[in-house]
């Protein structure tokens, strides 16, 4: 066993993490997904968003860019939910690359390129 591997064992990495961001050291444990979950649950970095009764929590963007909530979460759709439309746009006898309804939702520069 090596030196260094010998001396991490004598504490827990709890331990040593404290140690070392006390004297300036970056550092922080190697988790696993749920450690990792739960991690920054405990710095209140709110990393799961629960997206409706019924439905599997869903991880949030780390990376905030303001303090606001720019959108309300969603669940992702159900298996099948949207084949039908997406079948009968597919199927679609028309040049138009986009469904009809969905031409309204576009930003108005998107708006004018397919038009």
């Amino acid at each position: 066993m090596p030196a260094s591997e010998f001396a991490l064992s004598t504490r827990p990495a709890t331990a040593w993490e404290e140690r070392l961001h006390a004297v300036g050291v970056p550092c922080g444990r190697v988790n696993d997904s749920g450690a990792a979950i739960e991690y920054a649950a405990e710095l209140g970095l709110d990393p799961v968003l629960d997206v409706g009764p019924g439905r599997m929590p869903q991880l949030r963007n780390p990376v905030t860019l303001t303090s606001a909530s720019l959108v309300t979460p969603t669940p992702p759709p159900a298996l099948g939910e949207h084949t039908d439309e997406v079948l009968a746009w597919l199927a679609a006898d028309t040049a138009d690359p986009l469904p009809p309804l969905r031409r309204a939702d576009l930003p108005s520069p998107l708006q004018e390129a397919f038009r």
